[in-house]
């Protein structure tokens, strides 16, 4: 397989340090649908000039800067607009065997991704400049300091980072947001490693989540694998199998939704994860999002009726459920956001914004669990699987992947 034409896809990618986190806090403001308060608190790295100059000049506590002012973007038509060119893609003359992975996996070529890929990035680009890019009135320091502080800001958010975000607009696809000018009528100055995705450790805060980080060895996963979609057993070969058992993580297999179900009403494991055809409807409901296992369909609606505890904490929940619709809302009406409200303060869950193809999510499924079984963390993990998969095949639909808890989440 030959590598991209285009050498700058092809650069590894840098990952943050994990001491290096950065909390963006979204508030909207009363009667108002596009006002925005943000609070960023990050720790300065004094390897960056401008940040130097920042703590010498302010000289915050620990090296972290708390910096406060609000901005005018509607976060909702932004993620509307983000998701109609994802769904575009896949309505397009360009569904390409190469991007939508049928097997085997093949390289995605430059002009194909930079056509696909960059008008997202174009709005990506748009609500990060408008977020943070623009001329704020920093709240407690004297209008001289905001050029430094705007420098600040862009350089603490442009280096690779920890983020932990929090925002009024749940299920933002924050990974696609773009952080560098990108001229349209360009295309050749568009590189896919200014998504956010490729870049940063992303974890979003909703209520709810575990609050806990560590899984203690020995641990114990349930893995509901899908053997029509998994024919080759590829998980079972592969880091689920003796990768696991070397590791001190036993994986139990649920091959049907009445073990799936039950396996919920008293779930005793740390980690839960299912591969396999998914859907849902938008906006969903009960009754119309399932999980499929063996050709049968479990609903929410029945995953309800089983009433779910989760008796660690915490556990993580990996939905990797293919060809689904796009999820604008979290709440019980889909299957992710009923085992979230069932956690209660328990879980720590990652899926998709948006459709995966069947291929894809068994390739970064595989790439996942090899690396968190490992020790790495959960954002890390994640991060790292985006990248393996784009540096192999030149294909981004990684980033379609969202994390809802805690990055730093691992086995111990």
């Amino acid at each position: 397989m030959s590598a991209p034409a285009n050498a700058s896809y092809n650069v590894p990618m840098s990952v943050p340090s994990a001491d290096e986190w950065t909390t963006i806090w979204i508030a909207s403001l009363p009667n108002s649908s596009d006002e925005l308060h943000i609070s960023l608190s990050a720790v300065l790295n004094r390897r960056y000039e401008v940040e130097a100059k920042a703590m010498d000049l302010f000289s915050p506590a620990g090296g972290r800067i708390e910096l406060q002012y609000k901005v005018r973007v509607n976060l909702d038509v932004a993620r509307g607009e983000l998701s109609k060119l994802i769904q575009a893609i896949y309505k397009s003359d360009l569904r390409s065997p190469q991007l939508l992975c049928s097997d085997p996996l093949k390289l995605v070529p430059d002009e194909k991704l930079r056509e696909m890929f960059a008008p997202i990035a174009v709005v990506g680009e748009s609500v990060f400049r408008r977020l943070f890019g623009g001329r704020p009135h920093f709240e407690g320091y004297l209008p001289g300091d905001n050029a430094m502080l705007q420098e600040v800001v862009r350089s603490v958010l442009t280096r690779p980072n920890n983020l932990i975000i929090k925002s009024p607009v749940r299920l933002f696809p924050w990974t696609f947001l773009y952080d560098e000018t990108f001229d349209p009528n360009n295309q050749s100055s568009f590189s896919t490693k200014r998504f956010w995705g490729f870049k940063h450790l992303i974890g979003e805060e909703i209520d709810g989540i575990a609050r806990r980080a560590p899984i203690r060895r020995p641990a114990r996963l349930i893995a509901a694998v899908c053997p029509q979609t998994d024919k080759g057993e590829e998980h079972a070969r592969g880091p689920l199998g003796l990768h696991a058992t070397q590791r001190d993580i036993s994986v139990e297999w649920v091959k049907s939704t009445a073990e799936l179900r039950r396996a919920l009403s008293n779930f005793d494991a740390d980690c839960l994860y299912f591969y396999g055809h998914a859907h849902q409807d938008n906006p969903p409901l009960q009754t119309t999002s399932w999980l499929k296992l063996d050709g049968l369909n479990l609903t929410a609606n029945e995953i309800s009726q089983a009433e779910p505890k989760f008796e660690k904490n915490p556990v993580v929940v990996f939905l990797n459920g293919c060809e689904t619709a796009p999820l604008h809302l979290w709440n019980n009406d889909s299957v992710a956001g009923l085992l979230w409200e069932e956690g209660k303060m328990r879980l720590c869950c990652v899926t998709t914004f948006a459709p995966v193809p069947a291929s894809f999510g068994r390739a970064f499924g595989l790439a996942f669990w090899n690396d968190f079984i490992e020790g790495r963390t959960l954002g890390r993990a994640l991060l790292d699987a985006r990248i393996q998969l784009f540096e192999k095949y030149s294909n981004p639909l990684g980033l379609l992947y969202t994390l809802f808890g805690k990055t730093g989440t691992q086995f111990i």
